[in-house]
This record gives structure tokens, sequence and C-alpha cells, in this order.
């Protein structure tokens, strides 16, 4: 656990397999998986060797919670962190962008940079990766950022959405010519109405975007409705290319949104939840035998794969949402944890392997006196963050 007292953390995010904290003192410190340079600063080579005994024990660079290296030249404050599968990246308060690490598409590591890669078919493994922060091209006056699995949305100032990474799954809101594949690495501006948009919420294959009066715009992968949107069954792989209306949400006032891998959340300004997409590991939270039949879309096994329109989940009022590949996290109304879905590796916080279909209350002394704020679902497990609650007076 990061004390708050100590460590001062101020906001969170997760990747695949790292994670980014922001401190309320400026620091971005970063802990996980440096494969893919992700963390931002040097972890090798490391202090064991082939012949310890104790090898197999978490690499302690890695494990350890510690300041990204290169960050000491900026002259303005970090205001927010947020980290795709591979990569982080940061936004300062004067909206630039930096980042480092890399994408990786369906072939395996793509590149983070075009200006890095300029021309060339096949870049270079120093062309590919990002060791250290470096701030990206095109992107001013930016106040929000969001990341999915492999792609990156930014917010401006202005209501212009912008999007770059991988978009083999439509992510990126834009057509991409595979002449010219490393053109998805460049930050650029979707088709969504012109200073119209307040919010964005990156899935991990999918997005979205509200604009100002409360409609709220999908792209993205489809194959199980997840964006929303009806799913193209003519395409071998349904994606929606280019961001469109999602008419099931035009009724309702969204304070929050999250994408998992094939499923999607939402919660509205009175609290209820919304969940839609892929059902068949409980990660809708829902009464699958409740659903109309005309609600539910069959697979060619004939099986139950996904629920299409957003489904209230009952019982459940929250003010937050968050989605992992197959498990679902909410802040309930008491401000406690509340998780369901997919658990193998205890991802759930419940003690359990075997999938959660009904949301559930975390439990236990870590979390009992905490007021929280922030969830976020990793690869194969969830954070939380909060404050204790005002009348919890804490012992050393």
């Amino acid at each position: 656990m990061l004390d708050a007292e100590p460590a001062g953390v101020v906001q969170l995010a997760v990747g695949d397999t790292h994670c980014a904290a922001l401190t309320r003192d400026g620091r971005v410190l970063t802990w996980g998986s440096d494969d893919a340079d992700a963390l931002g600063r040097v972890t090798s080579p490391r202090p064991d060797v082939a012949d310890d005994p104790q090898r197999h024990l978490l690499h302690p660079l890695e494990s350890a919670p510690a300041e990204v290296e290169g960050l000491e030249g900026l002259d303005m404050a970090v205001a927010q962190v947020v980290a795709t599968d591979h990569a982080t990246f940061l936004l300062t308060v004067d909206g630039l962008v930096y980042g480092w690490g890399t994408f990786f598409n369906a072939d395996g590591p793509f590149g983070f940079r075009k200006e890095s890669i300029g021309r060339r078919s096949q870049p270079t493994f120093e062309q590919i990766y990002q060791k250290t922060p470096v701030q990206l091209a095109g992107l001013r006056d930016i106040k929000e950022l969001s990341a999915g699995a492999e792609h990156v949305l930014a917010l401006a100032s202005d209501g212009t959405v912008y999007a770059w990474g991988v978009g083999q799954q439509g992510q990126l809101g834009r057509r991409l010519s595979p002449r010219h594949e490393f053109e998805s690495l460049a930050p650029r501006a979707l088709n969504l109405p012109k200073k119209a948009v307040a919010r964005i919420f990156a899935g991990l294959r999918h997005s979205f975007a509200v604009d100002n009066s409360g409609r709220v715009w999908a792209w993205g992968l489809n194959d199980c409705g997840q964006t929303g949107v009806d799913i193209d069954q003519s395409l071998r792989v349904p994606v929606v290319e280019f961001p469109t209306l999602v008419g099931r949400l035009a009724d309702r006032r969204l304070a929050h949104l999250a994408g998992g891998y094939q499923h999607s959340l939402a919660c509205t300004d009175d609290g209820a939840v919304l969940a839609w997409g892929r059902c068949d590991s409980g990660q809708l939270g829902i009464d699958l035998s409740a659903v109309d039949n005309e609600d539910v879309y069959v697979n060619e096994r004939s099986s139950r794969e996904a629920v299409l329109p957003p489904t209230v989940i009952p019982g459940l009022t929250a003010s937050f949402v968050a989605a992992g590949k197959q498990n679902s996290l909410a802040i309930n109304s008491d401000r406690q944890i509340v998780t369901w879905g997919f658990s193998e590796g205890f991802r759930t916080g419940l003690n359990r392997t075997i999938p959660v279909s009904e949301p559930t209350s975390l439990v236990g002394v870590a979390v009992r006196d905490v007021r929280f704020t922030f969830g976020a679902c990793g690869g194969r497990f969830c954070f939380a963050a909060g404050r204790p609650r005002d009348d919890v007076v804490l012992s050393d």
C-alpha cells in the first residue's frame, strides 16, 4: 500500500502489468513490468544472478515504486498520468503531453513515435521503444487524457479529441492505410462535433466521448456490442470505424463511463449503473435469465454471449465504474468498492477464483475504514484508492 502521508499520492493509473502514480509534489512513480520500457527508468541489470536460489522473487527495481527519470527538466507541474498496456503518459498543467514505452499491435512491438520511425518499414529496436520521457508533437492545450490497451485519447480545451496508437480494431476512430501503418502513431483529431466534447473514456479497444449536451459517441471494436452500437455481422471482425452516436444512451445523463475488453459500464447522475456487452463471465453483474431474448446476442455456438442494450444492474448505486478484460468494479454510494466478474487470480479481491455474477462489496481490515474515490482494473489485478473516513483515527 502507498501511504498517503509519506507518498502523497493524488492519482493512479494502471496498464496491463505496470502502474503509475502522481504525487502531491508532482513526482511520477512507476512500478511493475518494465519489459517494454513502460516504467521510464533504469531497472537493469537485475541485482540477482541466475544461480541465486531466490531468483523467483520479485524484481526489486521493478516491483518497488520509484520516480521516473528524465522529468527533472520540466518547468511545469504534472496534472495527470495514464497508462496503456505497455506505455505511460503524463499531462502537464500547461497542456503538454509526454510519454515513454511502446505500443503493441497484433504482430508484437509496433512503435511509439512516428518521428522516430520515419519512412522505415522495418524499424530498429531503438526506434520501437521509447526509454525516457519525450514530448509528443502536435498536442497543445490538452486538458484530459484517457488510455486504452494500445491507444490514447487527448481532449483539448477547445473540445477537440485526438487519438493515436494502434488502430487495427477501429479504436482510433479513423481509417488507416496498411501502406502507411505508422501514421497511427501520430495524434490526429477525430471527426466529432467541433468544440463540443466534454469528456473522454478509452476502453481497452473501444472508446467513448460525451459532448456538452450529454450525447454519447462511440467507436472501436464492437464484436460483442460493447460500443452500444448495433453489431455489423457482415464484418469478419465487427468494428465501429468512426465516432457514432449511441442511440441507446440518448435518454441517460451519464456521470462516468468505462470500457473493458468486450463489455462496458456507465453510471448515471442519479447513481444507476448500466452494463452491456459480453456476459459469459459475470462481468455485467446482471441476472441473464431476466434479460429478454431479443436483447441478447447469440453466437454461432448458440450461446448467449452478449447483452446488447445498456441494462441497469439492480440494487447498485455508484458514482464511479471501472472495467477490466472480463471483470468490473464500482464505487458505491457508501464510497466502498464493489466488484464482480471473472475472478481467476483473485482479481475481484473476493478470495475466490470462480466468476462472481453479482456486485459484491470488498471486506477486510484494509478497506473497512476507507472512503474510496478511485478504482482501476489492470490485466490481472485491480487497484483502489481513497482516504480514511473522517471518524477514523489511524494508529501506527
